[in-house]
Formats: C-alpha cells, structure tokens, sequence
C-alpha cells in the first residue's frame, strides 16, 4: 500500500513522490522550465524542443555536405556531443576524439572527401544548427 507521498507505478515506471517527474528509461525527466530534449533529435528553432522535430527537418538545408554531416551526427547519436563540443586548441579536424573519427568514417561524411577545412567547416555549421536550431541556420545563410 502506498502512502500519502508515494504513488502505484508499473514494472516500467518507477515509484516517485509527489515532487519528482516520473520517468521510465525512455522518458527524460523535466519540469516546466526545462524543454524535453534527447541526444538524437534536433532543434529546429529557439522556441521547438529537440523533442518536437523530426529527422526530415535536415532536408530544408541545401548544402549537401552540411545536410549529410547533420544527418551522420543524429545516426550516431552525437547530437549533444557536437552541440557541446569545445576543443579550443585542436578544433573538430584535429581533435582525438574516437567520436569525430568516427563521424568523419560515416558514409556520409567520407563520401564527400573533405580537406581539413571544409571539414571543420561542415562540423562547425552542424554546431551551429545543433545549438540554435535548422530555422536559425537557414534564416542565416
């Protein structure tokens, strides 16, 4: 039996008081103030949460390499990774990182056999967008 502070939960969800969000492993935890975000969805735009977009959302860049690039960091769930991504000294190309080796050996991203600039270039407006979302992005360029 449950009491005053405690409410029933399934298997699924865990039992919780009546001050914390209740949350099962694919349910981020939030409150009023906090947008319901998740690695692998983007942000469209300032006032979308990154829960509220959808993969299509990439389709409206028109740059290719920018648009694939988007594309291989949400299949490899580096969404936040690259949003928050900060190596002042080594930049996106010459960081060690496994996860930009990675990213530069998906597909997409190798498909269009970037030189170091053009990659930390890709990578940079990939943050960009990550950040502030695709609208933001297209109203900018």
């Amino acid at each position: 039996m449950a009491d005053a502070n405690t409410t029933m939960s399934n298997a699924n969800t865990p039992v919780t008081d009546a001050n914390t969000p209740v949350t099962d492993a694919n349910t981020p935890v939030t409150d009023a103030n906090t947008p319901v975000t998740d690695a692998n969805t983007p942000v469209t735009d300032a006032n979308t949460t990154m829960a509220d977009a959808t993969i299509s959302e990439f389709s409206c860049i028109t740059c290719p390499s920018i648009r694939d690039m988007c594309q291989a960091v949400w299949d490899l769930r580096l969404w936040e990774f690259v949003r928050d991504f900060d190596d002042d000294k080594r930049g996106f190309m010459f960081s060690n990182d496994p996860r930009l080796k990675e990213l530069d050996n998906h597909p997409l991203v190798s498909k269009h056999n970037h030189s170091g600039g053009s990659y930390g270039w890709c990578a940079r407006n990939v943050q960009y967008i990550a950040k502030n979302g695709v609208d933001a992005f297209n109203k900018k360029y």
